[in-house]
């Protein structure tokens, strides 16, 4: 069978599939690369790639596939030599860097892509559509002035073909654009208008509806209120007719801006912000739940409830943090560090302020290496284009050559045709290498600033370690005199060969901990081996025998023990077990028990004994452990800079009549940003 009929069939089977709805969005990119991979034909291969990185992008997210796909399709339309395919190929990529927010790489390629058939014969919607979208991503990149330009031009196109699609989305672009631009408001307000009167004659409600929520909101940039909130009451009616609960979200929310600008009627913004939060929710937007969050937050904060604004604010934090919404980051953990320092609680507000630091810093890289790379394309598209400006030279000497040949009355022309075209070419690569300088001066100097980012980075993160081991060399003193105080009993009583086991087995442990003092993280073998140590000392205090276990519930040993934790991590809730729990107990026999399991992705460590329970030292604050304080010290700068975060929780153990029975320590090594909930578990 022929490669060609191979690849019809396998075209006609690709298109059946896609009929089928309930095919899943793996199976339609697996079945376009099995199409790219082949078919022969070098249009349809290029066509496919394109479709690949849509793909994608709508379904995985994943960004290099994305880019790579796309990235092909360019480098095979060059190969074919077809424009308007390798028009659409940079326009594709364009989009791509566009969706992830890289409007400094997206801007050149859409412009190129119109470049490529500006002046050539290609369908009008073509022109329109590049146009538009080099317009979208400069107005993104705040360049106005490029993006004024660019959505002029395709409005041009658009009303000279009498396209009112095109004709509303690039009059509401220049409405967003230009209200940036101080004195150019009614020339917004006119185009906004222009885009409104598109979609009516469209008949497109969600145009209109677009259009209402841009002119809205112009009204509340402008201070005219109650303008703006007429359009939201209209844009309200479309979005409930249409059943858009995305829409009436948007509404609500833009209805809480109208009032929270207007600080006149914070509780109905409220209103309103906690409305659209609610459909968020429902409808599974993680991003825009946090940024109501964010809002509701802001309104507690200027009525004074600043409780009510640090739990807004460290859930929309969570959620950031789980979306790696740098930008939200940075805004709800200062929000959380001007609380904290408000209230006097300056070591929590340090530790939000380097959060936010940090991811501040973070989106500042980067722009720069965004800028970099942008200034890197610009000039290997300028390289290309010189070397096909030098091939199509090359060319025209040979033409010349053989047209001296045939006619000798034309040399000296011909010579004379070559010396300006060689002066000409000349003079285009003096300025492309004065371009080229200018370019590496200025990439030099980005890549100083970023270096001078990267040092700041690296001292921040020698300054955290530094605060870890001052905060671990804290660690309860007096246990190591307890120690030395029990050899010298044992020497004084004349138990000599027990004083040497207790000495030795002080000894390792000392310095197993003097060596993991040197680390940042070991694994859970290394921490459980210190704990094995550090009960057979404290076994010496009690009268009676201390029955002390470490299991493994349902999981392999090696597999949990590759996982890395803090060193003397679960060091202070053994000694608490022992010191304020079983210590202090009646019980015959005293019973010590660390289990370990895993959940999904997460693994949980539980310290279980039968002691008095917390109950017997409430009130009593010097029976609670400073190595449990400096371990929360510790798990919170843990948490800042580590993608697996660690938190614990505490459950009273009791009978049916509330007798206690014990405590329970779990410790989750997991995503959880929050302290696991206490409890009290009642036994049967």
């Amino acid at each position: 069978m022929s490669r060609s009929i191979l690849a019809g069939i396998i075209v006609g089977f690709h298109l059946l599939l896609f009929t089928n709805e309930s095919r899943s969005q793996t199976a339609k990119v697996d079945s376009l690369i099995l199409i790219l991979e082949e078919t022969g034909d070098l249009r349809l291969q290029i066509q496919t790639a394109i479709s690949i990185s849509r793909e994608i992008h709508s379904n995985d997210h994943d960004e290099e596939k994305e880019y790579h796909f796309a990235q092909l399709a360019l480098d095979k339309s060059e190969e074919l030599g077809d424009t308007l395919l390798t028009a659409k190929a940079f326009d594709n990529l364009g989009l791509l860097y566009r969706y992830h927010e890289l409007y400094a790489r997206s801007v050149p390629l859409h412009v190129r892509a119109l470049d490529l058939v500006k002046d050539k014969e290609v369908d009008p919607h073509y022109l329109m559509r590049f146009a538009n979208n080099a317009g979208v991503a400069a107005r993104y990149q705040q360049d106005l002035d490029q993006a004024t330009h660019y959505y002029l031009m395709a409005l041009g196109i658009a009303e000279k073909e009498n396209d009112l699609r095109n004709i509303a989305i690039s009059s509401n672009g220049l409405g967003n654009t230009l209200s940036q631009l101080k004195g150019r408001e009614s020339e917004a307000l006119h185009f906004f208008n222009k885009a409104l009167e598109a979609e009516e004659k469209r008949e497109n409600t969600l145009g209109l509806a677009i259009n209402y929520l841009s002119i809205a909101d112009y009204f509340t940039q402008m201070a005219a209120y109650d303008s703006s909130r007429h359009y939201l009451d209209t844009l309200l009616s479309i979005n409930e007719q249409r059943e858009d609960a995305f829409g009436i979200a948007m509404t609500y929310e833009y209805h809480g801006h109208n009032l929270m600008a207007e600080g006149v009627d914070l509780f109905e913004a409220k209103n309103y912000y906690e409305k659209a939060l609610a459909l968020f929710q429902t409808q599974g937007n993680k991003t825009k739940e946090a940024q109501m969050m964010k809002n509701l937050g802001d309104i507690a904060l200027h009525v004074g409830d600043k409780g009510a604004a640090k739990r807004l604010f460290e859930n929309a934090l969570a959620i950031a943090e789980e979306l790696s919404n740098h930008p939200m980051i940075v805004s709800t953990s200062q929000g959380l560090a001007d609380i904290h320092e408000t209230e006097g609680n300056y070591r929590q507000a340090l530790r939000f302020y380097q959060t936010a630091q940090t991811y501040r810093d973070s989106i500042n890289l980067t722009r720069q290496e965004t800028a970099i790379t942008a200034m890197k394309m610009d000039y290997d598209f300028q390289k290309k284009e010189a070397e096909i400006e030098l091939l199509k030279k090359d060319q025209v000497l040979k033409e010349a050559a053989l047209a001296t040949e045939r006619e000798k009355s034309r040399r000296q022309r011909a010579i004379l045709a070559f010396l300006v075209i060689s002066v000409i070419g000349a003079a285009l690569l003096v300025i492309q290498f004065i371009k080229t300088l200018n370019i590496k001066k200025n990439t030099k100097i980005l890549l100083q600033e970023q270096e001078k980012r990267r040092l700041k980075t690296v001292y921040e993160n020698n300054l955290l370690q530094a605060e870890i081991l001052a905060s671990r060399m804290q660690m309860n003193p007096h246990f190591l005199f307890n120690c030395l105080n029990s050899i010298k009993f044992l020497i004084q009583t004349g138990t000599l060969r027990e004083a040497i086991r207790y000495l030795t087995t002080f000894s390792r442990f000392i310095r197993e901990i003097l060596e993991s003092g040197k680390k940042n993280c070991i694994s859970i073998s290394e921490e459980l081996e210190l704990i094995r140590k550090y009960v057979a000392l404290e076994k010496n205090r009690f009268e009676q025998e201390l029955q002390f276990d470490i299991i493994f519930e349902g999981v392999d040993e090696n597999v949990i023990s590759g996982v890395e934790i803090p060193p003397m991590l679960l060091q202070p809730f053994v000694e608490n077990a022992i010191w304020h729990g079983l210590l202090p107990s009646k019980n015959e026999e005293k019973k010590l028990q660390l289990a370990i399991w895993q959940e999904g992705q997460d693994v949980i460590i539980s310290i279980t004994d039968n002691g008095v329970g917390r109950g017997a030292h409430a009130g009593n604050t010097l029976h609670q452990s400073m190595g449990t304080k400096i371990t929360q010290e510790r798990i919170a700068l843990f948490n800042i800079y580590k993608d697996k975060k660690i938190s614990f929780g505490f459950e009273d153990l009791r009978d049916k009549e509330g007798v206690p029975l014990g405590t329970r320590v779990n410790i989750l090594l997991g995503g959880a940003l929050s302290p696991l909930p206490g409890k009290e578990l009642v036994l049967t």
